[in-house]
């Protein structure tokens, strides 16, 4: 799984989201020149940004753009604005040495345990470049047809919006990469503890050594990606609220126009839906170490050290639950992608009302 991740980073090196870093030796390579291409690219897209939110803003220019169509523009632009500039500047200045020690510490871990690849695995390559081919794809046909539509040849507040959206995906890339490395670990762990107990030699010390160094892990995973990912799924969730809002409105008539919007919505959130359910995997995994500590310390006596040790264990996982948040706003589960859900549907019929009541 870690050539996986070095394949993610890869991709992150040409959309200016990771740094540059040297995989053998574990270091930063070409820092100067990756921090002029990261700091160029964000200025030259912030640029267009601020062009586009003046292009939504002009007086007369949002003729064909109702009130929460334009409050969802505005607001996404201006998230997709600090995530680009967290992503950016971040991983070319003060996040540098933290993608070095998070890639150092799951090379460690890779050292000491090799879980199996499974299908997903081996097939991750090919499936990262299906999803962002068709990020891209859907990107391009629906900026050409809101482009023609809107009687533009090229109408930045479109672009720019996908490009920001194409470099989300490939940071939340990165991000999965890396939580679904620490489930498979997890994974890996709890199978080492039941071989060690089949075979009559538990060692309790080395798989509480392995459990904190994951949990260090974990929480590497959520300094580096947090913001980001909180960001990703408010702008995402105002995406999805924007597309099935527009998708119902009366006054869009063209079938055309609603199917741009449902393939714009499903392309761009299956991604995020994954990074949810990798964290959750991710957690669960974690604690059926405990599970495992008390059907193992019933076969030993009631004072013996081998018994002593798994209780301690058993209190310690409990006590160092790793948990995979949005940037410490709430945290990534089921619960979280249910609550969203509910969220979204509940202001979708506000929105609904509204429309209905002024006519929109």
């Amino acid at each position: 799984m870690l050539r996986k991740i070095e394949f993610s980073i890869s991709i992150g090196n040409i959309f200016g989201v990771a740094p540059l870093i040297d995989f053998n030796s574990t270091t930063i390579r070409k820092r100067r020149l990756y921090r002029s291409y990261a700091v160029s690219y964000y200025l030259i897209i912030q640029l267009i940004q601020i062009y586009s939110i003046y292009q939504l803003l002009a007086p007369g220019s949002s003729h064909n753009i109702y009130a929460f169509s334009l409050f969802a523009e505005v607001l996404r632009d201006i998230l997709d604005s600090l995530n680009c500039f967290i992503t950016f500047i971040g991983s070319s200045f003060w996040n540098a040495r933290k993608w070095i020690e998070l890639h150092r510490k799951s090379k460690r871990i890779q050292q000491s345990m090799r879980p199996k690849p499974n299908s997903f695995v081996r097939n991750y390559k090919k499936l990262l470049t299906i999803n962002l081919i068709t990020c891209t794809l859907v990107s391009l046909v629906a900026n050409m047809f809101w482009c023609i539509r809107d009687g533009y040849i090229v109408q930045s507040k479109y672009f720019i919006k996908y490009v920001c959206m194409s470099i989300q995906q490939v940071q939340l890339s990165i991000a999965f990469s890396y939580i679904y490395y620490a489930y498979l670990q997890y994974k890996e762990l709890n199978s080492t503890f039941v071989r060690q107990f089949r075979m009559k030699c538990l060692l309790s010390g080395s798989v509480d050594k392995m459990f904190r160094q994951l949990r260090e892990l974990i929480a590497d995973i959520n300094s580096l990606f947090g913001i980001q990912i909180f960001l990703t799924i408010i702008s995402n969730s105002i995406l999805t609220l924007h597309g099935m809002e527009v998708v119902t409105a009366p006054s869009w008539k063209h079938s055309t126009d609603a199917l741009a919007n449902i393939m714009v919505v499903f392309s761009f959130i299956i991604l995020p839906i994954l990074v949810i359910f990798a964290a959750d995997w991710t957690a669960a995994e974690s604690q059926k170490l405990i599970a495992l500590c008390y059907e193992f310390q019933e076969n030993y006596p009631v004072f013996s050290r081998e018994k002593q040790e798994l209780l301690n264990l058993v209190e310690h996982v409990r006590a160092t639950k790793p948990a995979l948040t949005a940037g410490h706003f709430f945290d990534l589960n089921y619960k979280t992608l249910f609550t969203l859900s509910g969220t979204i549907i509940t202001y979708f019929f506000v929105l609904m009302q509204f429309n209905s009541t002024f006519g929109y």
